[in-house]
């Protein structure tokens, strides 16, 4: 005899717990030690890959703690309102990221990955007894593994050498360098970020003749205010002085009005004695 019927699992179905934060703890747990975020003095973000990526993790479990943000796209569905505004502000977005997007001479290719956390595994994997130079860090951030270098990038490496071979003769020896900066500095429009945003010093503009005057000018006046405050202290000194002394003058005088009183006083009881 055969039974027919729906077959029924004796497992129990689990609900899902929470996994916000797990792969952080598994990969603390396989290193042995928590791993630490350490973003140096004038620096945005760290440099280490690792560390960005923690960075952003825990900013974003954080973040998900404060906002109503739901767990599912299935949960956006349900509400056609928070749908259609989600579309509405994604729609914008990439509309805005293409427009600049054309508008880029320079397109990065380091994916997902900042400047600075691409800078920093290119020195660790590639320099490691050296240090590169602002036109390595350049070519390494602007080159495809698939296409290489596009035509701009490609057009403003060739300007960079020339620009440093043309330095490159007056150069002393551990100022190679500097030219290199120099020469991407001049290249790239000023309104490009590179060199800061791979932690490098930008070469400081020179000095004018009338950014000179302006300094000077801007020196006597400072020195003028000093003046100006070194007398109003020793004025305030000499106005303390002289309110200490009416003090103390006025103190006299109040003192001798009191023996003054006192006297008349001792007076007014004498007299019927004298008299009698």
């Amino acid at each position: 005899m055969f039974y027919f019927g729906i077959l029924t699992s004796s497992r129990q179905v689990e609900p899902r717990g929470k996994s916000m934060g797990k792969e952080i703890d598994s990969i603390s747990r396989g290193l042995g030690s928590m791993i630490p975020i350490i973003v140096k003095e004038r620096k945005r973000r760290p440099e280490a890959p690792m560390q960005a990526a923690k960075l952003a993790s825990e900013s974003g479990i954080i973040i998900r703690q404060h906002i109503p943000i739901y767990p599912s796209w299935t949960d956006y569905k349900k509400d056609s309102s928070q749908l259609m505004n989600l579309k509405g502000k994604l729609k914008d977005k990439c509309a805005k990221n293409q427009l600049n997007c054309e508008k880029v001479q320079f397109q990065q290719r380091t994916r997902s990955r900042s400047y600075i956390a691409h800078a920093y595994v290119v020195k660790q994997e590639k320099y490691k007894n050296s240090e590169p130079t602002a036109i390595d860090l350049f070519e390494e951030l602007r080159c495809s593994k698939t296409k290489g270098f596009s035509e701009p990038v490609k057009k403003a490496i060739e300007d960079m050498h020339a620009q440093e071979a043309l330095t490159s003769p007056s150069v002393e020896d551990g100022q190679q360098a500097k030219a290199s900066i120099d020469a991407v500095s001049k290249v790239l429009p000023k309104s490009n970020t590179f060199l800061r945003n791979v932690g490098i010093q930008q070469p400081a503009a020179k000095t004018t003749n009338v950014m000179k005057e302006i300094q000077a000018e801007l020196d006597a006046k400072k020195l003028e205010s000093v003046v100006l405050q070194e007398e109003l202290e020793r004025l305030k000194v000499q106005t303390q002085e002289s309110d200490a002394k009416v003090e103390k003058q006025a103190e006299k005088i109040e003192s001798l009005r009191k023996m003054a009183a006192d006297t008349q006083s001792l007076l007014a009881g004498i007299e019927p004695f004298v008299w009698i």
